[in-house]
Formats: C-alpha cells, structure tokens, sequence
C-alpha cells in the first residue's frame, strides 16, 4: 500500500512538470510573436526573456567591431591606400585620423610621387586636414623644384596643418622663391591674395596663439616686400594699401 502511494505521488510530480514546461514554451513562443514594444522584459531589465544580448554583450561587440574596422584601414594605409585617411576622417573614432595620416607619410617617405599624390588627395579635399610633419615634407619637396610644383598647394597643405608657425615657414620660402624668380605662374598681386587667403583657413585658436601673432608681423613684412620690392633688389614706390592689415 506504501509502495502504491509513492509510486502515486511520483508519478503526478512528473506529470505537473511536464504540464509546467509545456506551458512555458508555449508562453515564450507566443511572446517571440509580440511586438518589441509589448514583450515582457527582466524586472532588472539586463536581458530580454528571448534571449537577446545583455547591454554588456552589445557593448563588447561594438568594441570589437570598431577595433576590427581601425585594424582594416591600418592595414589598407599600410598598402598606401589614399582613401583609408576619408573613412577614418568619417568614422570618428578618436585618435585614428592622425594614425591612419602618419601611416601615409612614412609609406610616401621614399617616393617624392607618393608624398605629391598624398599631399594634393588633401589639399584637393574641402575636410581633411594635413599635419605639421606632412606640410614639412612637402615644403622641402617643394624648395627642389619650385618652378614645377604648386605654389599654392604648398601654401594650402601648410594652412591645412593648423600650425601658425608652420605656416610662417611656408610663406617666408614662397617670398624667398619669388625673390630668387624660382616662381612662375604667379604675378605680385595673385601671391600676396594668395598668402592671404590661406591665412584664414587656420582656426581662430591658432590665429590668437603667440605664434599667430608673429605670423601676422610675417604676413605684413609679406605685403610690403612684395608690393615695394622689385625682383632684382630695388624698392619702387608703395601703392595705396587695399589688403588690411589688421588680421
């Protein structure tokens, strides 16, 4: 008689088992079926009753998937891709427009034809920016052949690097190549709007900086030299000042 009641009771408690979980995929079936924003969620809400992805999983994989996408372009600016430098420009993945762009130059350091494709792919751009070290390299590019290279890129890369005193750099070389006649293609009028205008594309922070004040004395010295001294050495008579001097 024991034996049979024991034998009873088992057998109901796996049978209200049985009941229980069919009850229970029938409910989380019915729920996958729910719109997103009628499904029941954790009390804590750290994971959905389906099964979906902690926030801390989500997380862990946008890391690893930015990190996969600077190790693509790492690669690509290895191989001297020009177009890694926009998408890391357009990611906005701190940090990583600076290492893609030092990747470029050292992959353009052995060929003048590299740094010249690398510097017009920017100066030729209207959002990337250029770095000290890159407007350095071409400035020196530039003193070689002066009379083929664009005057105006050198300017430009120079102005892109946001470094006043790179920029300085920049035009004391374009008046001493015009002083020497190494520059073609520009009269004295089209160089001094030139020099100006570049002046502007660099941010107000580094126009207000110690060297942007120096830079200003430069530009001055700039417009007097190129509109009172010939070519040959001798000063002709200053016409009426038509470019502010106050920048």
């Amino acid at each position: 008689m024991t034996a049979i009641l024991i034998i009873s009771i088992f057998l109901l408690a796996i049978t209200s088992f049985a009941i229980y979980r069919s009850r229970r995929s029938l409910s989380q079936t019915e729920t996958k079926h729910l719109p997103a924003q009628m499904r029941p969620v954790s009390l804590f809400g750290t994971e959905d009753l389906d099964g979906a992805l902690t926030r801390k999983d989500r997380e862990a994989a946008a890391i690893e998937a930015e990190e996969r996408r600077k190790n693509l372009l790492r690669e690509r600016a290895l191989r001297g891709d020009q177009t890694s430098l926009r998408e890391a420009h357009e990611s906005g993945i701190a940090g990583l427009y600076d290492e893609i762009l030092q990747t470029l130059i050292a992959q353009a350091d052995s060929s003048d034809e590299r740094l010249h494709a690398l510097a017009s792919f920017i100066a030729g751009s209207k959002d990337l920016r250029s770095s000290v070290l890159l407007a350095q390299r071409f400035l020196e590019f530039w003193k070689n052949a002066p009379v083929t290279l664009s005057t105006a890129e050198m300017l430009h890369l120079a102005a892109l690097s946001n470094d006043a005193t790179m920029y300085k750099e920049a035009v004391e070389a374009a008046l001493q190549g015009w002083r020497e006649e190494k520059i073609t293609g520009l009269s004295v009028k089209q160089l001094s709007e030139l020099i100006e205008s570049e002046y502007w594309v660099l941010s107000p922070d580094a126009k207000r900086s110690g060297a942007g004040f120096i830079l200003k004395q430069t530009l001055a010295d700039a417009r007097r030299q190129l509109h009172t001294t010939k070519r040959d050495g001798t000063t002709t008579t200053p016409p009426h000042p038509s470019v502010q001097t106050d920048l």
